[in-house]
């Protein structure tokens, strides 16, 4: 039995994965993969994630319970695990958490980590984080927030390999042209030992696209009034579709671009070495080609204008 820990990393396609693994559970399970997630309406293990770093009221020995109750139902020779939000967390007690689990199934325990060049993870994180009102500073206050651990990737491969020291690490980069005919899921099947089991599933659209200046304004401007949602909102807007307004979707400049790699230099090496050593670098050093389009869209005025509406509509 192999156990696939999908631990993320954030922002590298980890909601398409579990889309589809999510939606083709039968199918899967038939090829001998069993998905694991707390509940027949979860399509990730997120919430085991946040019970283990105390994020939530679960229980996450329960929760893990719950996820571990499918394993059995079949004739199954892997079970997968995976959420984004395990990078975010403490592997020593995700190790606690599912040590019970992987001994009770003799599971040889695989860690499936993606990464994503530093400098572009921390535009995509800083969006998301900023357009759920999850972080509310600037963008040297959240990179300063990420510095000594989730930016540290050796770091970060030395910590789950010291709490799972016989597990095996598979590290990947997101960079689409390494992919299978440019298709993250393909890749992730491939990871995981089933090549081409995609190809027999039903592929559910994900929703996910990252918001521009413009929308990270309104959604500030919701946060400020401390009466919404903006989560909630945020989802909604998504689902309606999210206008292209001209804005700008990029914060890093190229000067925190190249402070970033720099500073983080010696690590890669690191990791390149030990994981692809006879490639020149860990990711592509090329672009992004620079974002040359306005900061926002809205002229002082039409700001003021909906800074009042919000406040009005808060306290209607």
């Amino acid at each position: 039995m192999n156990l696939w820990l999908h631990i993320g990393s954030p922002k590298t396609g980890s909601s398409s994965i579990q889309d589809l693994l999510f939606a083709n559970r039968k199918t899967l399970s038939k090829s001998g993969l069993g998905y694991l997630t707390p509940g027949p309406q979860q399509a990730s293990a997120n919430r085991l994630a946040a019970a283990i770093g105390g994020r939530n009221k679960h229980d996450p020995v329960k929760v893990a319970d719950a996820c571990f109750a499918r394993a059995g139902q079949a004739a199954l020779t892997d079970l997968i695990l995976s959420s984004e939000e395990f990078y975010l967390e403490d592997p020593v007690k995700v190790a606690e958490i599912l040590a019970p689990h992987a001994t009770a199934h003799d599971a040889q325990v695989h860690i499936v980590l993606y990464l994503r060049r530093q400098d572009l993870f921390v535009d995509s994180f800083y969006s998301q984080r900023r357009k759920t009102g999850r972080f509310r500073g600037s963008l040297r206050d959240f990179i300063l927030s990420l510095a000594s651990r989730e930016l540290n990737y050796a770091a970060i491969v030395q910590m789950w390999r010291a709490a799972f020291p016989q597990a095996v690490v598979h590290l990947r980069r997101f960079e689409r042209p390494r992919f299978p005919n440019g298709d993250l899921v393909s890749d992730f099947m491939q990871a995981i030992g089933h090549p081409g089991l995609e190809d027999t599933c039903e592929r559910p659209q994900s929703l996910n696209p990252s918001p521009n200046r413009d929308v990270i304004a309104l959604m500030d401007m919701l946060a400020d009034t401390g009466r919404f949602n903006t989560t909630r909102i945020y989802r909604l807007m998504e689902r309606q579709g999210l206008p292209d307004t001209g804005a700008r979707k990029s914060f890093v400049e190229d000067a925190t671009r190249t402070t970033l790699l720099n500073h983080y230099a010696k690590g890669n090496e690191a990791l390149r070495a030990a994981f692809f050593p006879d490639e020149d670098s860990l990711f592509d050093m090329t672009g992004p080609t620079p974002d040359t389009r306005p900061e926002t869209t809205f002229t002082p005025e039409q700001i003021s204008l909906l800074k009042g509406l919000i406040g009005a509509i808060s306290k209607a």
